[in-house]
Protein backbone atom coordinates (compact mmCIF):
# COMPACT_ATOMS: atom_id res chain seq x y z
CA UNK A 1 0.00 0.00 0.00
CA UNK A 2 1.54 3.22 -0.99
CA UNK A 3 0.55 7.00 0.04
CA UNK A 4 -1.86 7.87 -2.70
CA UNK A 5 -3.69 4.22 -3.22
CA UNK A 6 -7.47 4.45 -3.21
CA UNK A 7 -8.28 1.68 -0.24
CA UNK A 8 -11.22 0.02 1.25
CA UNK A 9 -11.12 -0.52 5.40
CA UNK A 10 -13.05 -3.54 6.12
CA UNK A 11 -14.69 -4.62 10.08
CA UNK A 12 -14.74 -8.06 11.98
CA UNK A 13 -18.23 -7.94 11.24
CA UNK A 14 -18.13 -8.11 7.33
CA UNK A 15 -18.90 -4.22 6.25
CA UNK A 16 -16.88 -2.10 4.62
CA UNK A 17 -16.65 1.40 6.12
CA UNK A 18 -17.80 4.19 4.36
CA UNK A 19 -18.15 7.87 4.15
CA UNK A 20 -22.25 8.90 3.58
CA UNK A 21 -22.35 12.70 3.42
CA UNK A 22 -19.78 13.80 6.98
CA UNK A 23 -20.68 10.52 8.48
CA UNK A 24 -18.67 7.67 9.07
CA UNK A 25 -20.70 4.21 8.54
CA UNK A 26 -19.75 0.55 9.02
CA UNK A 27 -23.61 -0.65 8.54
CA UNK A 28 -22.86 -1.91 4.86
CA UNK A 29 -25.40 0.35 3.35
CA UNK A 30 -22.56 2.39 1.87
CA UNK A 31 -22.00 2.54 -2.04
CA UNK A 32 -18.86 1.14 -3.53
CA UNK A 33 -18.02 5.07 -3.95
CA UNK A 34 -18.72 5.85 -0.74
CA UNK A 35 -16.20 2.74 0.58
CA UNK A 36 -13.06 4.42 -1.32
CA UNK A 37 -10.85 5.75 0.44
CA UNK A 38 -7.43 7.60 -0.42
CA UNK A 39 -4.31 7.23 1.95
CA UNK A 40 -1.98 9.64 2.16
CA UNK A 41 1.36 9.67 4.50
CA UNK A 42 1.69 12.31 6.27
CA UNK A 43 4.88 14.63 5.52
CA UNK A 44 5.19 11.80 2.40
CA UNK A 45 5.34 11.95 -1.41
CA UNK A 46 2.40 10.24 -3.38
CA UNK A 47 3.80 6.36 -4.62
CA UNK A 48 5.79 6.26 -1.08
CA UNK A 49 5.46 3.07 0.83
CA UNK A 50 3.07 2.79 3.85
CA UNK A 51 4.41 0.94 6.89
CA UNK A 52 4.01 0.18 10.16
CA UNK A 53 4.00 3.40 12.84
CA UNK A 54 3.45 5.67 10.03
CA UNK A 55 1.14 8.78 10.54
CA UNK A 56 -1.44 8.91 7.59
CA UNK A 57 -4.55 10.66 6.26
CA UNK A 58 -7.83 8.95 5.09
CA UNK A 59 -9.30 10.97 2.39
CA UNK A 60 -13.10 10.13 1.68
CA UNK A 61 -14.79 10.59 -1.88
CA UNK A 62 -16.16 13.82 -0.64
CA UNK A 63 -12.83 15.49 -0.58
CA UNK A 64 -13.02 15.34 3.54
CA UNK A 65 -10.77 13.63 5.80
CA UNK A 66 -11.53 11.15 8.53
CA UNK A 67 -11.51 13.00 11.51
CA UNK A 68 -11.22 12.15 15.38
CA UNK A 69 -13.18 14.19 18.21
CA UNK A 70 -14.21 13.82 22.21
CA UNK A 71 -14.05 9.78 20.40
CA UNK A 72 -16.38 10.78 17.56
CA UNK A 73 -15.53 9.91 14.25
CA UNK A 74 -16.82 11.89 11.01
CA UNK A 75 -15.53 13.27 7.95
CA UNK A 76 -16.76 16.92 7.78
CA UNK A 77 -13.67 18.75 6.56
CA UNK A 78 -10.86 18.91 4.05
CA UNK A 79 -8.11 20.02 7.44
CA UNK A 80 -4.99 17.55 7.66
CA UNK A 81 -4.48 18.41 11.37
CA UNK A 82 -3.70 16.28 14.55
CA UNK A 83 -7.65 15.07 14.39
CA UNK A 84 -7.36 14.04 10.89
CA UNK A 85 -3.90 11.97 11.64
CA UNK A 86 -3.96 8.10 12.23
CA UNK A 87 -0.68 5.95 13.18
CA UNK A 88 -1.29 2.63 11.04
CA UNK A 89 -0.18 -0.15 13.65
CA UNK A 90 -0.02 -3.43 11.77
CA UNK A 91 -1.05 -6.43 13.03
CA UNK A 92 2.22 -8.50 12.01
CA UNK A 93 4.16 -5.93 13.16
CA UNK A 94 7.27 -4.04 11.66
CA UNK A 95 7.52 -3.67 7.90
CA UNK A 96 5.77 -2.35 4.44
CA UNK A 97 1.63 -2.35 4.69
CA UNK A 98 -0.09 -4.73 2.04
CA UNK A 99 -3.43 -5.03 0.76
CA UNK A 100 -5.02 -7.63 3.01
CA UNK A 101 -3.23 -6.49 5.90
CA UNK A 102 -4.66 -6.28 9.38
CA UNK A 103 -4.00 -3.01 10.46
CA UNK A 104 -5.27 -0.76 13.59
CA UNK A 105 -5.35 3.06 13.35
CA UNK A 106 -4.53 4.97 16.42
CA UNK A 107 -6.08 8.35 16.58
CA UNK A 108 -4.91 11.53 18.22
CA UNK A 109 -6.19 10.76 21.76
CA UNK A 110 -4.38 8.15 22.48
CA UNK A 111 -7.49 5.89 21.49
CA UNK A 112 -7.94 3.47 18.69
CA UNK A 113 -10.98 3.34 16.17
CA UNK A 114 -13.68 0.39 16.70
CA UNK A 115 -16.51 -0.84 16.02
CA UNK A 116 -19.04 -2.60 17.66
CA UNK A 117 -21.13 -5.40 16.28
CA UNK A 118 -24.01 -3.09 16.45
CA UNK A 119 -22.11 -1.39 13.72
CA UNK A 120 -21.55 1.72 15.69
CA UNK A 121 -17.85 3.16 15.12
CA UNK A 122 -16.04 5.22 17.68
CA UNK A 123 -12.69 5.42 19.06
CA UNK A 124 -13.07 5.20 23.25
CA UNK A 125 -10.53 2.28 23.77
CA UNK A 126 -7.03 2.18 23.81
CA UNK A 127 -6.78 -1.75 23.35
CA UNK A 128 -6.06 -2.58 19.51
CA UNK A 129 -8.88 -2.98 17.12
CA UNK A 130 -8.17 -4.58 13.56
CA UNK A 131 -9.16 -3.32 10.12
CA UNK A 132 -8.72 -5.70 6.73
CA UNK A 133 -7.09 -3.79 4.33
CA UNK A 134 -7.46 -3.77 0.94
CA UNK A 135 -6.73 -1.73 -2.63
CA UNK A 136 -10.29 -0.11 -3.39
CA UNK A 137 -9.35 1.08 -6.96
CA UNK A 138 -6.06 0.35 -7.97
CA UNK A 139 -7.17 2.11 -11.62
CA UNK A 140 -6.70 5.55 -9.80
CA UNK A 141 -2.71 4.85 -9.87
CA UNK A 142 -1.31 6.22 -13.20
CA UNK A 143 1.96 4.37 -13.11
CA UNK A 144 0.30 0.88 -13.09
CA UNK A 145 -2.12 0.86 -16.45
CA UNK A 146 -2.01 -2.97 -16.68
CA UNK A 147 -3.92 -3.34 -13.61
CA UNK A 148 -7.25 -1.73 -14.80
CA UNK A 149 -9.11 -4.65 -14.88
CA UNK A 150 -8.42 -5.50 -10.95
CA UNK A 151 -11.20 -2.76 -10.93
CA UNK A 152 -13.46 -2.72 -14.10
CA UNK A 153 -14.87 -5.82 -15.01
CA UNK A 154 -14.95 -7.07 -18.62
CA UNK A 155 -16.33 -9.81 -21.03
CA UNK A 156 -14.61 -12.68 -20.44
CA UNK A 157 -13.35 -11.90 -16.88
CA UNK A 158 -13.18 -13.96 -14.00
CA UNK A 159 -15.87 -13.29 -11.07
CA UNK A 160 -17.40 -14.37 -7.61
CA UNK A 161 -20.52 -13.51 -6.78
CA UNK A 162 -21.26 -12.97 -2.78
CA UNK A 163 -24.39 -13.08 -1.35
CA UNK A 164 -26.11 -10.79 1.44
CA UNK A 165 -24.88 -13.60 3.88
CA UNK A 166 -21.46 -13.58 2.91
CA UNK A 167 -21.08 -16.59 1.60
CA UNK A 168 -20.00 -16.79 -2.56
CA UNK A 169 -21.96 -18.33 -5.06
CA UNK A 170 -20.87 -21.74 -6.31
CA UNK A 171 -21.58 -24.53 -8.51
CA UNK A 172 -21.38 -27.94 -7.10
CA UNK A 173 -21.77 -30.41 -10.29
CA UNK A 174 -25.34 -28.71 -12.02
CA UNK A 175 -26.49 -27.59 -8.48
CA UNK A 176 -25.97 -23.46 -7.55
CA UNK A 177 -25.02 -23.45 -4.08
CA UNK A 178 -24.91 -20.41 -1.33
CA UNK A 179 -24.49 -21.98 1.77
CA UNK A 180 -20.77 -21.64 1.65
CA UNK A 181 -18.95 -24.80 1.53
CA UNK A 182 -18.22 -24.33 -2.30
CA UNK A 183 -14.63 -24.67 -3.04
CA UNK A 184 -12.41 -21.46 -4.52
CA UNK A 185 -12.94 -22.94 -8.06
CA UNK A 186 -16.32 -23.42 -7.56
CA UNK A 187 -16.61 -20.28 -6.69
CA UNK A 188 -15.46 -19.06 -9.88
CA UNK A 189 -17.30 -17.96 -12.67
CA UNK A 190 -16.25 -16.57 -15.86
CA UNK A 191 -18.70 -13.50 -17.12
CA UNK A 192 -19.39 -13.30 -21.10
CA UNK A 193 -21.28 -10.25 -22.59
CA UNK A 194 -23.86 -11.59 -24.86
CA UNK A 195 -23.57 -10.52 -28.67
CA UNK A 196 -20.25 -8.87 -27.05
CA UNK A 197 -16.45 -9.79 -27.38
CA UNK A 198 -13.79 -10.51 -24.88
CA UNK A 199 -12.37 -7.73 -22.77
CA UNK A 200 -15.75 -5.33 -23.36
CA UNK A 201 -16.55 -3.62 -20.66
CA UNK A 202 -19.93 -4.71 -18.93
CA UNK A 203 -22.02 -2.13 -18.13
CA UNK A 204 -25.61 -1.59 -16.00
CA UNK A 205 -28.17 -2.81 -18.55
CA UNK A 206 -26.41 -5.34 -20.25
CA UNK A 207 -26.76 -9.10 -21.28
CA UNK A 208 -24.74 -11.26 -19.94
CA UNK A 209 -23.76 -15.24 -19.36
CA UNK A 210 -22.59 -16.74 -16.57
CA UNK A 211 -20.17 -19.64 -17.32
CA UNK A 212 -19.24 -22.35 -14.58
CA UNK A 213 -15.70 -24.19 -13.88
CA UNK A 214 -17.59 -27.47 -15.48
CA UNK A 215 -18.13 -25.28 -18.68
CA UNK A 216 -21.89 -24.81 -18.58
CA UNK A 217 -23.94 -22.31 -17.76
CA UNK A 218 -26.36 -20.86 -15.13
CA UNK A 219 -29.85 -21.04 -16.13
CA UNK A 220 -33.19 -20.14 -14.80
CA UNK A 221 -36.17 -22.12 -15.28
CA UNK A 222 -39.58 -22.24 -13.38
CA UNK A 223 -37.73 -19.90 -10.98
CA UNK A 224 -35.03 -22.68 -9.79
CA UNK A 225 -31.72 -21.98 -10.40
CA UNK A 226 -29.14 -24.33 -11.70
CA UNK A 227 -26.22 -25.02 -13.92
CA UNK A 228 -26.63 -28.10 -16.31
CA UNK A 229 -26.06 -27.08 -19.76
CA UNK A 230 -23.57 -25.40 -21.56
CA UNK A 231 -26.34 -23.71 -23.69
CA UNK A 232 -26.31 -19.97 -24.24
CA UNK A 233 -29.73 -19.59 -24.79
CA UNK A 234 -32.82 -17.14 -22.74
CA UNK A 235 -32.87 -19.07 -19.88
CA UNK A 236 -29.17 -18.78 -19.46
CA UNK A 237 -29.79 -14.52 -20.28
CA UNK A 238 -29.07 -12.38 -17.24
CA UNK A 239 -29.35 -8.63 -17.60
CA UNK A 240 -27.21 -6.59 -15.41
CA UNK A 241 -28.31 -4.05 -12.74
CA UNK A 242 -25.82 -1.83 -11.18
CA UNK A 243 -26.88 -0.46 -8.40
CA UNK A 244 -25.21 2.74 -8.57
CA UNK A 245 -27.25 3.15 -11.79
CA UNK A 246 -26.01 3.59 -15.30
CA UNK A 247 -22.42 2.90 -16.07
CA UNK A 248 -19.72 0.32 -16.42
CA UNK A 249 -19.58 -2.22 -13.51
CA UNK A 250 -16.39 -2.37 -11.38
CA UNK A 251 -15.50 -4.86 -9.08
CA UNK A 252 -16.83 -4.65 -5.66
CA UNK A 253 -19.98 -3.32 -7.07
CA UNK A 254 -23.60 -4.75 -5.92
CA UNK A 255 -25.18 -5.68 -8.77
CA UNK A 256 -28.68 -7.35 -9.52
CA UNK A 257 -29.72 -10.24 -11.97
CA UNK A 258 -32.14 -9.96 -13.97
CA UNK A 259 -33.54 -13.70 -15.52
CA UNK A 260 -35.45 -13.68 -18.66
CA UNK A 261 -38.71 -14.49 -16.50
CA UNK A 262 -38.03 -11.27 -15.37
CA UNK A 263 -37.71 -11.80 -11.46
CA UNK A 264 -34.35 -11.32 -10.21
CA UNK A 265 -31.87 -14.09 -8.57
CA UNK A 266 -32.15 -14.13 -4.88
CA UNK A 267 -31.34 -15.69 -1.82
CA UNK A 268 -33.03 -16.52 2.02
CA UNK A 269 -31.49 -16.80 4.87
CA UNK A 270 -31.47 -20.34 4.27
CA UNK A 271 -28.91 -20.10 1.87
CA UNK A 272 -31.62 -21.20 -0.95
CA UNK A 273 -31.34 -19.98 -4.24
CA UNK A 274 -34.17 -18.83 -6.64
CA UNK A 275 -35.87 -16.49 -9.37
CA UNK A 276 -38.86 -16.34 -7.98
CA UNK A 277 -39.15 -12.29 -7.18
CA UNK A 278 -39.35 -9.27 -9.14
CA UNK A 279 -37.89 -6.65 -6.70
CA UNK A 280 -34.07 -6.03 -6.75
CA UNK A 281 -31.56 -7.91 -4.98
CA UNK A 282 -28.71 -7.24 -4.98
CA UNK A 283 -24.91 -9.68 -5.27
CA UNK A 284 -21.35 -8.06 -4.52
CA UNK A 285 -19.24 -8.59 -7.02
CA UNK A 286 -15.47 -9.43 -7.50
CA UNK A 287 -12.72 -10.52 -9.64
CA UNK A 288 -12.01 -13.81 -8.46
CA UNK A 289 -8.82 -15.18 -10.44
CA UNK A 290 -7.82 -12.58 -12.66
CA UNK A 291 -4.25 -14.35 -13.28
CA UNK A 292 -6.05 -17.08 -15.10
CA UNK A 293 -5.63 -14.39 -18.11
CA UNK A 294 -2.95 -14.94 -20.06
CA UNK A 295 -2.75 -11.20 -21.30
CA UNK A 296 -2.33 -9.55 -18.06
CA UNK A 297 1.47 -11.01 -16.77
CA UNK A 298 1.77 -8.26 -14.22
CA UNK A 299 -1.33 -9.74 -12.05
CA UNK A 300 -0.31 -12.83 -10.96
CA UNK A 301 0.31 -12.19 -7.29
CA UNK A 302 -3.99 -10.70 -7.53
CA UNK A 303 -4.25 -14.88 -7.46
CA UNK A 304 -1.36 -17.42 -7.58
CA UNK A 305 0.51 -17.88 -4.49
CA UNK A 306 4.60 -17.43 -4.63
CA UNK A 307 7.38 -18.51 -2.34
CA UNK A 308 7.75 -15.64 0.63
CA UNK A 309 3.62 -14.46 0.17
CA UNK A 310 1.99 -14.45 2.86
CA UNK A 311 -1.15 -16.70 3.11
Amino acid sequence: INSGDTITLTAHTGAKLAVLSSEVDVSGIGTYEQQMLTIEKKNGVAGESISDGDEVLLRAHTGNYISVDAGEVFAKWDHKGDWETFIVKRERGPGVVHAGDSISLLAHTGRYVSVENTARIFAHWSHRYTWELHVGAIATLPDRPQLHSVDLINSGDTITLTAHTGAKLAVLSSEVDVSGIGTYEQQMLTIEKKNGVAGESISDGDEVLLRAHTGNYISVDAGEVFAKWDHKGDWETFIVKRERGPGVVHAGDSISLLAHTGRYVSVENTARIFAHWSHRYTWELHVGAIATLPDRPQLHSVDLINSGDTI
